[in-house]
């Protein structure tokens, strides 16, 4: 609460004081969540619950066996004598009455929505008691998702969509990406991608498993990592948000990086030997060759077993380099400490994470960073260099 101090004193009993350091409520109390208006949970005992203001008067005895959680309003759910009810403070007015539901808890702290359970089955009410979703659920996924899932009390999963008031059919096994407006489903064994406005489909229902990934989504069967199976094993496709096709499902990886580029590696019995780094287009900005490639450090660089001419080389770009300036190295070790040690030629440096270069190859010998020193070897002679990304300060 604005202007006032959580204190603590003898025994972990805790009180308040002011911006002039004035005790305004003794330290007598565990103090649960405060509310910004200046009402407080608070216990003597830790068994029964009460809330008080920050002049030290009591608001609600000390007689509650549990309170919830505020709403923006200063409404607080609250068991007494095994009974539920909503309250609004300071004056503790009854909002929602003591014993019409088995359980209240705040779903949507700023609409003043309550989750309430009657005889095992869930619905959403609002502070005048109007329903909202009656009482035909046994699960209502949380607020501040864009789509609520919904678990309907014959078995089957719906969703819906507070913002249009849309519900869908009850005919989904699970549903995913509820954050989004677009939602993926399952059903039979198969996925689509749905718009959570209406139900229609964007990706219509496949096989093939769909995941987000920054823009995209990306369909694909589980592959062998050994890259020794059938084409049919190895098949992933990209698509944008209007389910328009970006690549078809013809690779074994695909690697969103964090500009919406990505990296494609094509299937084991494909007729094209190279990887390729592509525009959130699809357009190819660079190509590698494919053997050994592996994407490592949360997707920021790439490994490659051989260079252009076909010999054993080290290949490390960013996703941030522009085409034709990727950085060849014969040794690329581990991060540490935000760098990693490389290798060019006979001659040893430092790249960052995202495969700038940070001290560029001119050590005879080196080793990784630790504890924010470089110890590195010139001219035949050691030296120790800071490490530019350390973070001294920690």
């Amino acid at each position: 609460m604005k202007g006032f101090y959580r204190v603590t004193g003898f025994g972990g009993f805790e009180g308040l004081v002011n911006e002039a350091r004035d005790t305004v409520v003794a330290p007598i109390y565990h103090l649960g969540t405060p509310h910004p208006n200046g009402y407080i949970i608070a216990t003597f005992d830790k068994k029964k619950w009460g809330v008080i203001d920050t002049k030290n008067n009591t608001l609600y005895p000390f007689t509650a066996d549990k309170l919830g959680d505020w709403t923006d309003s200063g409404l607080l759910p609250v068991r007494a004598d095994k009974q539920m009810g909503v309250l609004k403070f300071p004056d503790a007015e009854e909002v929602i009455p003591f014993g019409k539901y088995e359980d209240i808890k705040v779903y949507d702290a700023q609409k003043d929505i309550f989750l309430v359970t009657q005889n095992k089955l869930k619905a959403l009410v609002n502070a005048e008691e109007e329903t909202i979703l009656p009482f035909d659920y046994t699960f209502i996924s949380q607020a501040d998702h864009y789509v609520h899932q919904l678990h309907h009390k014959d078995g089957q999963k719906g969703f819906w969509n507070d913002k249009n008031g849309f519900i869908s059919e009850y005919q989904y096994d699970r549903i995913h990406n509820l954050k989004d407006s677009l939602i993926i489903v399952e059903k039979d064994g198969t996925w689509a991608l749905l718009d959570a406005k209406n139900g229609q489909e964007v990706i219509p229902f496949s096989d093939f498993f769909i995941e987000k990934k920054g823009d995209y989504f990306i369909s694909h069967k589980k592959y062998d990592f050994q890259m020794s199976s059938t084409v049919k094993g190895h098949l992933n496709g990209l698509y944008d948000r209007s389910g328009q096709v970006v690549l078809p499902h013809d690779s074994v990886d695909i690697v969103v990086f964090p500009d919406q580029t990505f990296w494609v590696q094509p299937q084991a019995k494909s007729s094209k030997m190279e990887c390729e780094h592509r525009t959130r287009h699809g357009e190819v900005l660079r190509r590698l060759p494919k053997i050994g490639v592996e994407v490592i450090s949360g997707n920021s660089w790439i490994f490659n077993s051989k260079n252009p001419e076909g010999k054993y080389q080290a290949t490390f770009f960013s996703y941030l380099d522009p085409p034709g300036k990727e950085n060849y190295f014969q040794r690329i070790d581990s991060p540490s400490e935000n760098l990693l040690l490389v290798k060019q030629g006979k001659l040893y440096g430092y790249a960052d994470k995202e495969g700038r270069v940070i001290i560029p190859p001119a050590f005879e010998a080196a080793e990784k960073s630790s504890k924010g020193l470089l110890k590195v070897k010139y001219k035949g002679k050691w030296g120790v260099l800071k490490n530019p990304m350390f973070d001294y300060l920690k």
